[in-house]
């Protein structure tokens, strides 16, 4: 039981990984493409400023978790912090993405200028969602 809920654990790491590596590459796409069109997407630079966080904030975590047993980064009280935390601004980014960008970037003058504006706004969208949920799901993992 303790090691599936440890695989199970590390998944929801490994997710939360490829999310924020995802969100980060793509808009950093979305906020070259508006640029190309004079304006500036704030929310994306935001996005970026969050996943790059997530990133830089997962890997000591879990090098440490792995390294150390009884550390600081295992005990329940300091992960839910974190995941509460991350939680709050990646489900305040997957809103901002949702209201704001389609319809901006997905209108039809600006598929017109820019045909992949559509493309890189789903698929933010799509990740910054699934980011949202999954760090929900980080937190309901108890510690082992």
């Amino acid at each position: 039981m303790a090691n599936s809920l440890s695989v199970y654990r590390y998944s929801c790491f490994g997710i939360f990984i490829l999310c924020n590596a995802i969100v980060c590459c793509v808009s950093v796409w979305n906020l070259a493409l508006g640029e190309t069109i004079g304006w500036n997407p704030m929310i994306d630079a935001y996005m970026i400023a969050i996943s790059a966080l997530g990133l830089l904030w997962i890997f000591p975590v879990m090098c440490i978790d792995l390294l150390r047993k009884n550390a600081l980064v295992g005990r329940v009280w300091f992960e839910c912090i974190w995941v509460c935390l991350f939680w709050i601004l990646e489900l305040a980014g997957a809103s901002a993405v949702t209201a704001i960008l389609p319809n901006l970037l997905c209108s039809t003058a600006t598929r017109s200028l820019l045909p992949s504006s559509c493309t890189s706004t789903k698929a933010l969208l799509a990740f910054a969602w699934i980011g949202a949920v999954n760090c929900k799901q980080i937190g309901v993992v108890p510690d082992l």
